[in-house]
């Protein structure tokens, strides 16, 4: 989910807290009890968190979400403190332009023309690039690194970034609420680019973009996803 939008004066307390409780506590939980179980086996680890850019600069996503997604690396980089001691390494991936729901919106063949543009590595960002950097991270190749904030994006920070103006998205931003991405109901998951998440929907629903209202107006239905 991208979360809560618009302007920082017109953003509720509601819709802040329902991005933080999905894209920080649900990291929180599982670097926890992850956490413990790797500890109970005494035979450390790889914990591997989903970030994004747009939590290392402004410009390449919504206030709450990079906001959120800053709290993830630091969080990161605070926690493979905290467990390097017992060989548990904890990493972050950050994920550029990825051409999933999130991003595209249904305009998948417009979303990744203008990807070929924004980026300089001449080639769509996919799901499957972000799997292998957590396939790398997940490995002994990877044992000297933790706390460490993986970019994956095809050189887009490297060229200063921008994805919300590139995408128009700097506009949508004017007005208020939460954004999510629908797929339907035979999925078990949706990959967002920046992380998957359960979805119980309708067939209508199917790649199609949702702008729910603020806080108390969210319906169970809606907070389901």
């Amino acid at each position: 989910m991208a979360g809560a939008f618009g302007p920082i004066t017109h953003q509720t307390v509601e819709d802040w807290d329902y991005t933080f409780a999905v894209l920080v506590r649900g990291v929180f939980l599982g670097v926890k009890h992850g956490a413990r179980v790797l500890k109970a086996q005494g035979h450390g680890g790889s914990i591997i968190n989903t970030a994004s850019i747009a939590g290392l600069a402004g410009g390449d996503g919504p206030v709450a979400y990079s906001a959120a997604k800053a709290a993830v690396i630091n969080l990161t980089r605070a926690v493979a403190l905290e467990l390097a001691p017992h060989y548990i390494r904890v990493n972050a991936i950050c994920p550029g332009g990825i051409a999933t729901p999130l991003l595209h919106r249904g305009n998948v063949e417009a979303t990744e023309a203008l990807l070929e543009k924004l980026q300089p590595w001449p080639e769509v960002g996919r799901g499957t690039h972000i799997a292998g950097a957590a396939l790398f991270l997940a490995t002994e190749d990877a044992r000297f690194m933790t706390g460490a904030a993986l970019v994956v994006d095809g050189g887009l920070t490297a060229a200063g970034g921008g994805v919300m103006k590139t995408f128009g998205l700097d506009q949508l931003m004017q007005t208020g609420g939460i954004m999510t991405t629908y797929t339907q109901v035979q999925t078990a998951q949706i990959d967002m680019g920046f992380s998957a998440v359960p979805v119980l929907l309708d067939e209508e629903a199917q790649g199609k973009i949702k702008i729910i209202g603020r806080g108390s107006e969210l319906t169970q239905f809606d907070r389901q996803t």
